[in-house]
């Protein structure tokens, strides 16, 4: 896998592997009139600006 290679090669620090939730998990809490907890996979540091894209073609 691309991540793995990135660590292995010192490109990377480390690569998170998170299992996504099952349809079936998400129906079973929604039907039981509960909530999701929010997202786990908030991970530090990232940018405080979130992700911002840019068309540089555009300018042409």
């Amino acid at each position: 896998m691309e991540a793995m290679q990135s660590v292995d090669a010192s490109e990377a620090a480390m690569a998170l592997f998170v299992n996504a939730t099952r349809p079936d998990e998400v129906m079973q809490v929604a039907l039981a009139g509960q909530q999701m907890p929010q997202k786990g996979t908030y991970f530090y540091p990232k940018l405080l600006s979130g992700t911002v894209l840019y068309d540089l073609q555009a300018e042409q």
